[in-house]
């Protein structure tokens, strides 16, 4: 926007992506307000991040689920097919959840202009909800399962103990009163 007393800052390369990121119009915001290049950067870079911690998110939830298993993590070696393989499912993953929340933010409509947030204005954010619900989980059980992994495989040990004496004092009953 050019004015006697105003010029907006000419965007660079980054701002850029991130309104393409966001599903701004480039051409319409090169002549309005900083304001307006700020507001959609940072939309877009929200977008961003969400896919960028999908990524992340999916691809460790790959490693602890498919990667190598043992009783102490500095006994295992690193397996470079399963980082690999982990690396490329958590790139796809971010991917899908980057363009499925772009295009909600994109096809997301304005507000009604009160501060009062309406029933259609939550109804449009439920499909975001359901991704954060999504993400999370893909974040938290991968982390859980790693968090525990020591108690779990102590309980487990415990318990595969209990039913071999359980299985010993049953073949010891059927065969000793021979």
């Amino acid at each position: 926007m050019e004015k006697s007393f105003y010029k907006s800052p000419k965007p660079g390369f980054v701002m850029k992506q991130l309104w393409k990121a966001c599903g701004a119009d480039s051409y319409v915001l090169e002549r309005s307000t900083y304001t307006d290049h700020v507001k959609y950067a940072c939309l877009g870079g929200i977008v961003f991040a969400t896919g960028f911690m999908a990524a992340m998110a999916g691809g460790y939830a790959f490693y602890v689920i498919f990667g190598p298993t043992g009783e102490g993590a500095a006994d295992i070696p690193t397996d470079y097919t399963a980082v690999l393989i982990s690396t490329i499912f958590g790139c796809i993953w971010g991917l899908i959840i980057f363009n499925i929340d772009r295009f909600i933010v994109a096809s997301t409509g304005k507000g009604d202009g009160t501060e009062a947030i309406t029933f259609d204005e939550i109804k449009a954010a439920i499909p975001r909800i359901m991704m954060g619900i999504i993400i999370a989980f893909t974040i938290s059980k991968p982390m859980e399962l790693k968090m525990f992994s020591t108690e779990i495989g102590v309980e487990l040990k415990s318990r595969q103990l209990d039913k071999e004496e359980e299985f010993i004092k049953q073949v010891n009953n059927k065969y000793n009163p021979r």
